[in-house]
């Protein structure tokens, strides 16, 4: 069962008795990392903020939990993929701190620390998003001058890592998400050049910090860390 049949469950269920007893229901029978759609676009990095949102928002508003595709947004200003916007009225918080790696084969040829060049007669594994947006590409190999023999797309990380493992290509993902998603995979991780730190970071409306149910987001956020139980 995930989220999204909960969700309908519990909705019909608060509509019908006025209450929101069945959250508690909710958070006992998903899975730890599981998040609202099931699977997340864009891998299970934001998997732990879809959890928290679904929770705090039927804990503390009686609301249902729309999230968006960041290459869905149409910016007014160029930016950088990742960088935090200087908007006004908007504070940040950060949420937790990871590195992308290079999941591999078990066997792989490539070492502990991948290069560039080691790429170029690679299949690259990605989420279906433009290469512009991608970190892979963006700070690490188009500054190397190099590019993979082929870049394939898939939409779930599950299908990702399967691939990965039947030697049908390499993918970049969180350190901590092949950490926890890995189990009897023959995959393992090269470290990408001299590292490609990564930052989540929520934005808040200034002055809306203490309202019951962003405060509630923020908890929970603040304590689903990665790899935290390991």
């Amino acid at each position: 069962m995930n989220f999204a049949t909960v969700n309908r469950w519990l909705c019909k269920s608060c509509e019908a008795r006025g209450t929101l007893m069945q959250t508690r229901m909710v958070e006992m029978i998903i899975p730890e990392h599981a998040n609202y759609y099931g699977t997340l676009f864009g891998g299970n990095g934001l998997a732990l903020m879809a959890k928290a949102a679904f929770v705090a928002a039927t804990r503390h508003a009686g609301t249902s939990v729309v999230m968006a595709r960041s290459e869905q947004v149409d910016f007014t200003t160029p930016i950088r993929v990742g960088e935090i916007l200087d908007l006004p009225g908007i504070s940040y918080r950060p949420v937790f701190d990871y590195e992308l790696v290079l999941a591999v084969p078990e066997r792989h040829p490539i070492g502990a620390v991948a290069i560039p060049s080691d790429l170029a007669g690679e299949v690259l594994i990605t989420y279906p998003v433009e290469p512009a947006r991608l970190d892979i590409f963006t700070r690490f190999l188009v500054p190397g001058n190099c590019l993979p023999r082929r870049h394939r797309t898939v939409e779930t990380t599950d299908m990702m890592l399967q691939l990965v493992a039947a030697g049908r290509g390499v993918s970049a993902v969180p350190d901590w998400l092949l950490r926890e998603e890995r189990a009897g995979l023959p995959i393992r991780a090269a470290r990408i050049g001299k590292g490609l730190p990564k930052s989540i970071h929520l934005g808040i409306r200034r002055g809306e910090e203490g309202i019951d149910y962003i405060a509630g987001f923020l908890d929970l956020t603040a304590q689903a860390q990665p790899g935290a139980a390991e």
